[in-house]
């Protein structure tokens, strides 16, 4: 029943679990996490999580696990959140805002939205007017009238900037951090605009505009801390001045906690000031790196995210622990079960979980620099001699080795013998033969040189590429016919085939401008069938040579 259930994860079960008939009812085995969108919190306790693909989740503050509440919310993907001062939760996503009174259990969804793809920031001042703002745009939409009628104000007048941020201001007042243009004020009943720039070119000795102001917070009746580039700023709004306070860290996420401290994340660290920003510090250095690019807090409880899972403090930041139980995964690539009771499973984008009782516990394995948890897993396996490899397109584009059954891994030379290098280097599939004999495919867009089929009889000790792809194709996935024989599928010139394993290759016919060949296989007699993104499923009966639409029956 575990791999049952398992294999419902593997074809992204949703979160919404509803009953596949009456007597039927998924329910998630695990792993838990998956990519996060948005944290929010209220002060009544709740925290709110956006996870891509899977909607929105709430947790309570005693409560470690999470529960969906999607109901009356329309399909599509959830990019922004905001808990209004008068309880209200405002949810927003792809053609979409929502607004529910009882902590998410129910949903009413707006019918009057101005024009725009995907709801990205919300804001709703204390006087209950509603701020929103679309993803890559510099027009902010207001509503004072709970979204009966909209105005739409450009906020950020100078050419090219695009809203970054929405910071409740002083009064009635937004402030808006933007991509590449600096901080502007915005009074949405009157619409009027004001930029805060004033020196900041000065300040940060001519960086602007060619930085990002990631964050905001305000100080008091006349100073503003705003992180700009790599730099902290603080703007004195009496004597409209900048002053550069940390130089050289990396992406500061600022708010303001309940106890009134200021906190910042750098990088994936928990920083605290207690002067207002003048000073940070600190206080657990050996706590690990907990990933903060979302963070809130209430109380003595803190839930961050860097963007992969969701980890928790209930001391203050003192320790922290994984909390995204509830939470299932839906962007699961690859699983292997080496046993009944040892499970791995390959994600998009959070590496490597592993389970040693069937699935009833998961535990997220980091592969060591230059991996992480973070790495795209394409292909996990293992050879006879119960040796496991992961291939992985994440930041090191290396295939991985472990003696451990999982628990810890090495890197094989793949990423450095110099067949692979380049950043846009894609790993597409990893294949073992009888004989141990590892396989490797992927591609790059920008040099052919590093794109074919690579091996290794050793275990992964040494590589060598066995195929070539042909100039310019994109290649995207192989398959091996027999000693000589290989057919290529490619990102936009349908398949190739070659008769001398790869050293000249020919245009198979029928797929002349097929698009994105995403796998090539071959039943259990001699028809090959592959799939392609736009011109659905391809059928060879000649070993390549040909191919024809096999579409009938399909929608």
């Amino acid at each position: 029943m575990k791999r049952l259930i398992l294999i419902a994860l593997i074809f992204g079960l949703h979160a919404t679990y509803q009953p596949l008939s009456s007597q039927t009812q998924w329910q998630p085995l695990g792993p838990f996490g998956g990519t996060v969108n948005f944290i929010e919190s209220g002060p009544d306790g709740w925290f709110y999580a956006g996870i891509s693909e899977s909607g929105i989740f709430r947790s309570s503050r005693g409560d470690r696990s999470w529960e969906p509440i999607n109901a009356g919310l329309p399909e599509g993907e959830l990019y922004a959140c905001c808990v209004a001062p008068d309880g209200r939760v405002f949810c927003g996503g792809e053609h979409m805002l929502a607004v529910s009174t009882d902590h998410g259990a129910h949903w009413d969804v707006f019918s009057n939205l101005p024009s725009g793809d995907r709801i990205t920031h919300i804001l709703v001042l204390p006087d209950s007017q509603i701020i929103i703002a679309y993803d890559y745009n510099s027009v902010i939409h207001c509503s004072s009238d709970n979204g009966r009628t909209w105005r739409s104000i450009t906020a950020i007048p100078t050419w090219g900037g695009m809203v970054k941020q929405l910071r409740r201001g002083f009064g009635e007042t937004v402030l808006v951090t933007t991509v590449g243009q600096g901080l502007y004020q915005l009074t949405p009943r009157t619409g009027a605009v004001v930029s805060l720039t004033y020196d900041l070119v000065k300040a940060g000795a001519g960086a602007f505009p060619y930085y990002d102001c990631t964050s905001c917070i305000i100080v008091d009746d006349r100073t503003i801390l705003m992180t700009h580039g790599s730099s902290l700023f603080t703007l004195d709004l009496q004597t409209c001045h900048w002053k550069m306070t940390l130089e050289y860290l990396s992406n500061y996420y600022l708010f303001v906690g309940d106890d009134s401290l200021y906190y910042s994340y750098y990088p994936n660290k928990l920083k605290v000031s207690a002067d207002r920003g003048k000073t940070w510090n600190d206080p657990w250095p050996s706590t690990p790196s907990t990933g903060g690019r979302y963070v809130t807090k209430v109380g003595g409880t803190f839930i961050t995210s860097f963007g992969e899972g969701i980890r928790r403090s209930d001391d203050n930041g003192k320790t922290w622990s994984a909390c995204d139980d509830g939470i299932a995964r839906t962007d699961i690539t690859c699983v292997l079960a080496p046993s009944s009771d040892l499970l791995l499973i390959g994600t998009g984008h959070g590496g490597i979980f592993r389970s040693t009782n069937g699935g009833s516990t998961w535990s997220n394995i980091q592969f060591p620099l230059p991996g992480g948890y973070r790495d795209n897993i394409v292909a996990l396996k293992q050879n006879s001699k119960k040796m496991l490899f992961a291939a992985s397109m994440g930041s090191s584009r290396s295939v991985w080795r472990s003696t451990t059954n999982g628990a810890s891994w090495s890197q094989t030379a793949f990423s450095d013998s110099g067949i692979a290098q380049g950043m846009s280097f894609t790993m597409t599939d990893m294949v073992i033969d009888p004989n141990d004999q590892l396989f490797v495919s992927g591609y790059s867009y920008s040099s052919d040189q590093v794109s074919g089929m690579f091996t290794s009889t050793d275990d992964g000790m040494s590589w060598k590429r066995i195929i070539s792809a042909p100039h310019n194709s994109t290649a995207r996935c192989f398959l091996r016919l027999d000693n000589s024989i290989v057919v290529m599928g490619t990102a936009a010139k349908g398949i190739f085939r070659s008769t001398d394993f790869g050293s000249m290759w020919t245009q198979s016919q029928g797929t002349n401008g097929v698009n994105e060949i995403k796998m090539i296989m071959r039943d259990s007699g001699a028809i090959l069938l592959a799939a392609s993104m736009g011109a659905g499923v391809l059928r060879s009966a000649d070993q390549g040579l040909s191919w024809t639409r096999s579409n009938t029956g399909l929608s």
